[in-house]
C-alpha cells in the first residue's frame, strides 16, 4: 500500500515538473507547442496548450494595449497641439477684434471730422461768395471813383485799377488845388481889392468856430451852384 502511494505521488510530481518546464519554456521563448517536441501524455499536452494560449492572448492583449496607449498618447499630443493652435488663433482673433474696434472708432472720428470739414467748407464757400460779390461792387465803385478823379488820358498806356487807385490821392490834391484856384478867382472877380493872400493862411484868427460853422452853412447853396461850372481839370 505504501509502495502504491509512493508511485502515485512520484508520477504526479513528475507530471507537474514536466508541466512547469513547458510553461517556463513557453513564457521565455514564446514558441508554438508543436515545436517543443515534448513527449508527454495527452491531458498534460492539452493543459499546456491552454496555458500557452492564455498567455499568448494575454501577450497579444498587452501588445494591443500598448499600441492603444501609444495611439491615445499620439491623439493627446495632437489634441494638445490643436488646443495650442486654437488658443493662438483665439488670441489672434481677440487682437484682430480689438484692431477692428479701433479702426471703427477712428472711422467714426474721421466721419465726424469730415462732417465738420464739409460744414466749414460750406460756410467758407458762402463767405467767399459774399466777399466775391462785395469785391465786385467795390470794384465797380472804385472804377467810377477813379474815373471821376483821374480819367484815362488819351494815348496813355493801359493801367490796372490798382495802379490807377495808387495815383488817385495825388490827383485829388490837384483837384482841390484847381477848385480853390477857380473859387478864389471868382471871389476876386467880384472883389478886385480883396486880399486873397490872407486866405492862404486859413481861417482868420478872430473867427470863432461857431461863426465858421455858420459861414459853411451859408456857403452850401452857393457851392452847389458853383459846382455846375467849376471844372475839375487843371486850368
Amino acid at each position: 500500500m505504501q509502495d502504491y502511494y509512493f508511485v502515485y505521488f512520484r508520477n504526479e510530481f513528475s507530471s507537474c515538473l514536466r508541466r512547469w518546464d513547458i510553461f517556463s519554456f513557453a513564457c521565455r521563448e514564446w514558441v508554438p507547442l508543436d515545436i517543443l517536441r515534448i513527449s508527454t501524455d495527452e491531458p498534460s499536452r492539452r493543459w499546456s496548450v491552454n496555458v500557452l494560449g492564455t498567455f499568448r492572448r494575454e501577450a497579444e492583449l498587452k501588445t494591443q494595449e500598448a499600441a492603444a496607449r501609444s495611439q491615445v498618447l499620439d491623439w493627446r499630443n495632437v489634441h494638445d497641439r490643436v488646443a495650442d493652435e486654437a488658443e493662438r488663433l483665439r488670441a489672434a482673433l481677440t487682437e484682430a477684434q480689438a484692431a477692428c474696434e479701433h479702426q471703427r472708432d477712428r472711422k467714426m472720428q474721421n466721419g465726424v471730422m469730415l462732417a465738420m470739414a464739409m460744414v466749414a467748407c460750406r460756410d467758407h464757400a458762402q463767405t467767399m461768395g459774399r466777399l466775391r460779390g462785395e469785391l465786385q461792387e467795390l470794384t465797380v465803385a472804385a472804377e467810377d471813383l477813379v474815373n471821376a478823379i483821374a480819367p484815362v488820358e488819351e494815348g496813355a498806356r493801359p493801367q490796372s485799377l490798382v495802379e490807377r487807385l495808387k495815383v488817385a490821392p495825388g490827383k485829388v490834391a490837384g483837384l482841390c488845388k484847381a477848385v480853390c484856384k477857380q473859387v478864389l478867382a471868382i471871389v476876386k472877380s467880384y472883389y478886385p481889392r480883396a486880399d486873397l493872400a490872407a486866405a492862404g493862411d486859413g481861417v482868420a484868427r478872430n473867427c470863432t468856430e461857431e461863426a465858421y460853422a455858420q459861414y459853411l452853412e451859408e456857403a452850401k447853396p452857393i457851392a452847389s451852384k458853383m459846382s455846375e461850372f467849376v471844372s475839375l481839370e487843371e486850368p
